[in-house]
């Protein structure tokens, strides 16, 4: 038997990897994770002759136990390890499973308490659908925090939190070697986390495997990537990724949906079978901000100040029919054209590139992509104060009101 799919885990900067570092779920008795020291320190446990239950003398079992994890630390004829207390009746609790040769005495544990390290949390994440909690503050790291190395199941979530959980705070992974921050395996799901590559971090997340999920995270610093995905269908919601070498690279995306993406020295976003991009503003990155294959959908993106085009597409077919839409994006001030596919394509475009506003592109609003007849030609800056990340449209004639005239909707980076 192992702890359940409901066990949380919880780290913070005051905590102890030999804590007991968990709660179930929905338990009867009181959470002792979220606190930095354990509740109870014990050192006179006993096994009964049913190995699933222990006393103790000095710290006899209440149900406010019930729940808690024990960390098993010593004792002869003790199996170490991390236990739940599934219930307690006249100061017996009894165990997830057993926890020793029956009649050992002498046992030491800890019970409560949150862990000290990110990577303690993670080591224990051995069943499908396990949290692990870490609290504000930042954390350092020098070798990359690698689930499926660590044993990490898949499908745990790593969720970031201030000082409540659920406050969407973003404690900060400092990452102060030349390594990756994150590499995680098969379904994995980060929230709430600043990823800081401290400018020698190599990249941000760099996934092992197919599918996962980032939400709401900050990455930035990094020397090579915010994100490089070699394998498919990594998600972005509502993160930041900027000030790295290149921003958000992806052999496939289930997608980068109200992202903001800027600032990266080289790329913003290159993607080469999309599933959506989507409510973005990828802005002031020294490359393009869009590299783009084919499949998928571009929607309600702001493509603003890029160095290259706003959106390059790689291939003759990158917008044929079929292979993707491309539409409501409003593309100003790119160092190259708004939207470029370097070669001829292979077939018309409309309707599946339309209804896209153009201004400003240093190179021209399109290379080898035809015109369409709900695209909008902007006589001015539509942007109420982009140098200062105000993406909202203004009420310019010609600009932001020729934008809403057309359904355009604005977008404010706040995360």
């Amino acid at each position: 038997m192992a702890l359940p799919a409901t066990t949380v885990w919880e780290v913070r900067t005051d905590g102890n990897d030999a804590n007991g570092g968990g709660f179930v779920t929905g338990a009867s008795g009181t959470d002792r994770s979220q606190q930095a020291a354990a509740q109870i320190a014990y050192t006179d446990l006993v096994i009964g002759g049913t190995t699933t239950e222990l006393t103790s003398a000095a710290f006899p079992f209440s149900a406010a136990e019930v729940g808690n994890i024990l960390n098993v630390t010593g004792g002869t004829g003790f199996t170490t390890g991390w236990y739940q207390v599934v219930s307690v009746a006249a100061g017996v609790a009894t165990m997830d499973r057993s926890v020793g040769t029956g009649g050992s005495t002498g046992g030491t544990g800890n019970l409560g308490g949150a862990f000290l390290t990110i990577a303690q949390g993670l080591t224990l994440s051995t069943v499908a659908g396990m949290m692990v909690y870490v609290r504000g503050g930042t954390y350092n790291i020098t070798t990359a925090l690698s689930p499926a190395s660590l044993g990490g199941a898949y499908r745990t979530r790593l969720v970031g939190y201030a000082t409540t959980r659920g406050d969407l705070g973003q404690p900060i992974i400092s990452v102060t070697a030349a390594i990756d921050g994150l590499t995680p395996g098969l379904g994995w799901t980060f929230e709430n986390l600043e990823l800081d590559g401290t400018s020698v971090g190599l990249r941000g997340v760099n996934p092992t495997t197919v599918h996962g999920t980032l939400v709401n995270c900050h990455i930035h610093h990094f020397v090579q990537y915010g994100l490089s995905a070699s394998y498919e269908y990594w998600s972005l919601i509502r993160c930041e990724v900027d000030h790295n070498n290149n921003g958000i690279w992806s052999n496939a995306v289930g997608g980068v949906m109200d992202c903001w993406v800027h600032d990266n020295t080289s790329d913003g976003v290159a993607v080469f079978t999309t599933g959506r991009v989507t409510g973005n503003v990828i802005a002031n990155n020294g490359g393009h901000g869009l590299i783009y294959n084919y499949g998928g959908l571009i929607l309600n993106n702001i493509l603003y100040g890029n160095g290259g085009d706003g959106i390059r597409a790689t291939q003759s077919y990158s917008f044929n029919i079929g292979a993707g839409v491309c539409e409501n994006n409003i593309l100003v001030n790119n160092g190259g054209y708004g939207i470029n596919q370097p070669t001829a394509q292979t077939h018309a475009d409309y309707p599946w590139i339309d209804y896209n506003a153009f201004y400003n592109n240093t190179s021209g609003a399109r290379q080898n992509v035809n015109a369409s007849p709900h695209d909008v030609t902007l006589t001015g800056d539509p942007f109420t104060n982009a140098a200062g990340d105000d993406f909202t449209l203004n009420n310019t004639a010609g600009a932001g009101a020729a934008c809403r005239g057309a359904g355009f909707p604005g977008t404010l980076p706040g995360l």
